[in-house]
């Protein structure tokens, strides 16, 4: 009988020592637990000692218990310093580590539980459904961007932006660093103007073209003021604002695609039909013409304004566009802005003007009258000519070319145009006639 008893003993005390034994390096071996370690990444702390995280509290009932509370725990191997440096921490740290990682073996990298959508993260955050999404967000790379722990930066952000988004886009990082002129929303982060995430728009956009560049730029758009007379038609296309202007950068004031005016000699290069008429084919005009006019090389903003205007033809001041004008200085409001108003104000001038004959003014002749006073470009190409003094070949009146036939002489000039014989005119002083 005490034979039995003692053999009764020696088998509970090696059951428990192998019970122990199995509990302090081979739990996955054991055939109970071998599932825990099947994963695409193991702990390293339950593959080689699993007393490291957890304590028995009665081997023969097989109950244990974790050796301190998440994330204490995890900090034993894990320096709490590195893990949670940075003034924003991720909130699932206050829900433990296990929250995302698997203590045993994990189906992704780091011990990451697969999740929802593939992602652990998605677990949390809403899985991304728009048409647009950005390539990281799409394969589920949210640690491309983000920092999974804590970070100094909004939203976990491994970086601030621009530089962030330049780890990708290093074209861009090129363009900033050489750019004269950069679009302020770059410097305050791009998500200014994009979705980091996913859009219901190509290229990210938080809003369509327009819409999006008027949340700041409320003023380039025509409201509905009844003042407004005539809108570039190319604010109301597909593209937009971005026709003409660069989002990003540029070497050119007002972030100017190209400089003016080759960037309106893009569209203006050819003739355009609209509602309101036919546009000439402006660019043409220039680059064959002998003799420009001299805002026309500036800019063509000289003249015009971009957006829209409160005159026709987008121009900056009033310019009558009739071929005849009751004269006034108003209704030449715009030429008057480089040009003397005296040279058409008085019957008789000395210098004012070179289309005098002596003293008589022959601008006032033409221009200055209460019915059918000539409109400068009756005689004047606006943008460049063939001629001297911007002087047209023709003049298109109804379905007629009026020849002007106008000759240049040393002292003066001769012109026979369609609608009187020839006149001669000298530029000899008389001051003498005043």
């Amino acid at each position: 009988m005490k034979k039995n008893f003692g053999l009764i003993c020696i088998a509970i005390i090696g059951m428990s020592c192998w019970s122990l034994a199995q509990f302090e390096g081979e739990c996955g071996q054991s055939g109970c637990h071998d599932t825990l370690l099947q994963g695409r990444s193991v702990h390293s702390a339950a593959a080689d000692d699993c007393a490291t995280c957890h304590e028995v509290t009665d081997a023969d009932s097989h109950e244990f218990k974790l050796a301190d509370d998440e994330p204490a725990l995890c900090f034993m191997c894990h320096g709490e310093d590195e893990v949670t440096a940075g003034k924003n921490r991720h909130m699932a740290l206050e829900s433990g580590c296990t929250a995302c990682h698997d203590p045993h073996a994990g189906k992704a990298g780091h011990l990451l539980k697969s999740g929802e959508g593939g992602s652990v993260c998605f677990d949390c955050h809403s899985k991304y459904t728009k048409e647009f999404v950005h390539g990281p967000a799409a394969v589920a790379s949210c640690t491309a961007c983000h920092v999974p722990h804590a970070s100094d930066r909004r939203a976990l952000q491994r970086q601030a932006q621009p530089d962030l988004c330049f780890r990708c886009h290093g074209p861009l990082q090129a363009e900033h660093e050489q750019a004269k002129h950069i679009h302020y929303p770059v410097e305050d982060g791009c998500t200014e103007c994009h979705s980091p995430h996913d859009a219901s728009r190509e290229y990210l956009l938080a809003k369509g073209v327009p819409e999006l560049c008027v949340t700041c730029h409320d003023d380039k758009l025509p409201g509905d003021d009844e003042s407004v007379a005539s809108v570039h038609e190319i604010i109301r296309r597909d593209r937009s604002c971005v026709a003409c202007h660069s989002p990003h950068f540029s070497p050119n004031s007002g972030l100017l695609a190209k400089a003016s005016p080759d960037l309106c000699f893009s569209c203006h290069d050819r003739e355009i039909t609209t509602g309101r008429g036919t546009i000439q084919d402006i660019a043409t005009t220039v680059r064959q013409a002998e003799f420009a006019h001299d805002p026309v090389a500036s800019g063509c903003d000289g003249c015009h304004e971009p957006h829209f205007s409160a005159n026709g033809r987008l121009l900056t001041e009033r310019s009558a566009t009739d071929y005849y004008v009751s004269y006034s200085e108003e209704a030449f409001g715009l030429c008057f802005q480089c040009h003397d108003a005296a040279a058409f104000a008085s019957e008789k001038v000395i210098a004012e003007t070179g289309f005098r004959d002596g003293n008589r003014n022959l601008h006032f002749v033409h221009v200055n009258k209460e019915r059918k006073g000539r409109n400068c470009f009756f005689c004047h190409n606006v943008h460049g000519a063939s001629r001297e003094h911007l002087l047209r070949e023709s003049v298109r009146f109804g379905t007629w070319d009026l020849p002007l036939n106008y000759q240049s002489t040393p002292t003066g000039g001769a012109c026979t145009p369609g609608c009187h014989k020839m006149y001669r005119y000298e530029n000899r002083p008389a001051e003498e006639e005043l």
